[in-house]
Parts: structure tokens; sequence; C-alpha cells
């Protein structure tokens, strides 16, 4: 977290970051797997894609270059020893400042996380298929927010038709 390694259950951000309360943040998932030269990230073709979406974001000022956030990545899943592939979260948003709506104030924070991920649909799932459906909801309006980045608060919404019944 900003620049340093740690720990998982000490990983802590303020009840009132901006990014809780206003969702001004934005995040990459990153799936890596394992080859025969160690743990690579997919697809390997773009392999500054990610920190290169997160940089215009929100227009927000990321205190990191693309390639720091690369290494950075890289190191988070070495000292874990995911050696058999993770998922890696790459977050950046708006710590505490002061409470309102103004961001200014709010420092700039960015995380990286990775954890062991298997099969996103499960193995069952790669067995036997899945079911799907079409959703009823509609993805915001390119000219409300910005639809390149994966800003917080645009996605708060994906999993809900998943959960509806």
């Amino acid at each position: 977290m900003d620049g340093e390694l740690v720990d998982w259950d000490k990983a802590q951000v303020h009840v009132l970051t901006h990014t809780m309360h206003y969702g001004s943040g934005v995040f990459e998932g990153i799936r890596a797997y394992p080859t025969s030269t160690g743990v690579r990230r997919v697809p390997p073709a773009r392999p500054h894609r990610p920190a290169v979406r997160l940089r215009p974001g929100l227009l927000i000022d990321i205190p990191f270059t693309p390639d720091e956030l690369i290494e950075a990545s890289r190191e988070v899943v070495r000292v874990n020893g995911l050696d058999d592939g993770c998922y890696i979260r790459p977050l950046v948003y708006l710590g505490y400042g002061e409470m309102g709506l103004n961001p200014m104030p709010s420092p700039v924070q960015v995380a990286i996380a990775a954890w062991p991920w298997g099969t996103y649909l499960g193995d069952e799932g790669v067995a036997n298929g899945v079911s799907c459906k079409i959703s009823s909801w509609q993805r915001h309006d390119p000219n409300a927010v910005r639809p390149r980045p994966r800003a917080r608060a645009c996605t708060s919404t994906r999993p809900w038709p998943r959960w509806r019944r």
C-alpha cells in the first residue's frame, strides 16, 4: 500500500475515505498464470495496459509510474509465493482528507493486492458449463462518466443482476 508491503491482515483504510463514500477510485483486474518461465499476466502482449488504464481514470494523478505499478505487482506476486497463478487487483483510491464531496483534500492512495484464485467459474462450471441470462439493466451512458477506466462508482452495480431472482 502506497509503496510499502503490508501484511494481508494489516491492510486497512480509514472508514471516511472519499472512495468509500463517493466511489472516487479506479481499479484493474489482472489474471496471472503459471508458465515454464514463472507466473505471467494475461495477455502478455500488452504488459502496460492495466497500469495505463488506471492513469487517466477519473482525472486522478497517480503518484507512481506505469512501470513502478508493474514492478510492484510483480513484487507482490513474488513475495507472496503465488507461483501457481493468482488474481492481481491494483486499486487507486482517494483516502481520508476531510469528509465531503470535494475530493481535493483527499490524498491519492494506491494498493495492489494479489491472492490465489482458481478457475473463475469454478471447476464444475468448466466441466459442466454454466447458466447465463441477459440482465434488464443497462450500462451507464458514456457521456455521463468516462467508460474506459474501471471506475469504482461505475462498476458497483455489476454483480447485482447475478443476485436478482
